[in-house]
């Protein structure tokens, strides 16, 4: 009985062989590719602002536009806006420090 090697022409052999390794190759690429795509579409945010700021420009800037004219509304507002920069300051900061341990 014959084997595939010894009825196939060596060179065609060579040249189906040569094409199975370029398929292979390119597999590997993609899948590659898929892992570096996957990779570069985790960013993460250190807040809803920046978030915000880079996906809703629009109604970011419409938002932080806004402010009151009371005095009373603007202390509110004022103190809501440091809570925010100090709730950001405090996640950065447990941020390194998780990285750290």
């Amino acid at each position: 009985m014959a084997t595939i090697a010894e009825i196939i022409d060596p060179e065609l052999l060579k040249k189906l062989e040569a094409l199975k390794a370029r398929l292979e190759n390119d597999k590997e690429k993609r899948r590659r590719n898929e892992v570096n795509k996957n990779k570069s579409k985790s960013q993460t945010y250190q807040s809803m602002k920046h978030f915000e700021r880079e996906f809703l420009p629009k109604s970011f800037e419409k938002r932080m536009a806004e402010k009151p004219t009371d005095a009373r509304a603007l202390g509110v507002s004022l103190a809501k806006e440091s809570l925010e920069k100090f709730e950001e300051e405090l996640h950065l900061i447990m941020e390194k420090l998780t990285l750290r341990r």
